[in-house]
């Protein structure tokens, strides 16, 4: 079973959720870790940081430039750093715009 790390701002759970049932419908033997499934009262970072390590993938929901996402970089982070370490090479960034210019 491959597994898929969602990285995404609270505000964007629901989104993130439909992305991944979009998702689980072309493919198998694939579990998807989201925060929103840490049980109340259950170490959430250490189960985020389990999840990570993982993970062969992280797919990182990056919406609007101008919010704080010092959490979702951390995770994306560690899991480069854990990268490096599995051997494992799959980073993904969804975003639906962007302040920068296409390099010309």
């Amino acid at each position: 079973m491959k597994h898929i790390f969602v990285s995404h701002k609270s505000s964007n759970a629901k989104l993130a959720n439909d992305i991944i049932e979009i998702l689980k419908s072309g493919m198998e033997d694939v579990d998807f870790f989201l925060s929103e499934k840490i049980s109340p009262g259950d170490n959430w970072k250490a189960n985020v940081v389990k999840a990570i390590r993982s993970a062969e993938c992280l797919l990182l929901l990056y919406l609007d430039p101008d919010q704080d996402w010092s959490w979702c970089m951390f995770e994306a982070g560690l899991f480069s750093a854990y990268n490096r370490e599995t051997g494992h090479d799959g980073f993904t960034v969804f975003t639906t715009r962007s302040r920068h210019r296409p390099a010309r």
